[in-house]
């Protein structure tokens, strides 16, 4: 995955790579919707992992945010969140809201995650039970 801006292509993530939060980057998204970008230039993307955290025989799933050289972590297979449950695979959503003003701002008929300038991220997820969930992670100031 590469991001060109400004003249410049940086490589975002690759196959190999070992991501934030453990495994190893082995494809993002090949679906359309699945990978956004915002105006500040923040890229939100989905991956296969090549762990099976939960020995389920499915490979883990992970949620990424790129920004400014940066990789880290939104949310991956077996992350807890406290008051909701732990989180099994993303999961893939309809979503009646508006573009998300990035870039790419077509509707968001669907996807794993979308992202907007301020940097917040609406994500779908499955828990274990199979519960389906919409969230928003929000970046500490």
């Amino acid at each position: 995955m590469y991001l060109h801006s400004k003249g410049n292509t940086l490589r975002v993530a690759g196959p190999g790579d070992l991501m934030p939060g453990g495994g190893h980057f082995i494809t993002a998204s090949f679906i359309v919707n699945h990978i956004y970008l915002n105006n500040p230039g923040n890229v939100v993307f989905s991956a296969v992992l090549d762990t099976d955290v939960d020995a389920d025989h499915v490979l883990d799933t992970g949620l990424f945010v790129w920004s400014h050289g940066s990789l880290r972590l939104v949310v991956r297979t077996g992350t807890f969140i406290p008051g909701v449950g732990t989180i099994d695979r993303l999961a893939f959503f309809a979503s009646p809201l508006p573009p998300p003003g990035g870039v790419n701002a077509q509707p968001a008929l669907s996807g794993s995650a979308i992202i907007n300038d301020r940097g917040q991220i609406l994500f779908g997820g499955t828990l274990e039970g199979e519960r389906g969930v919409l969230l928003v992670a929000t970046p500490s100031p």
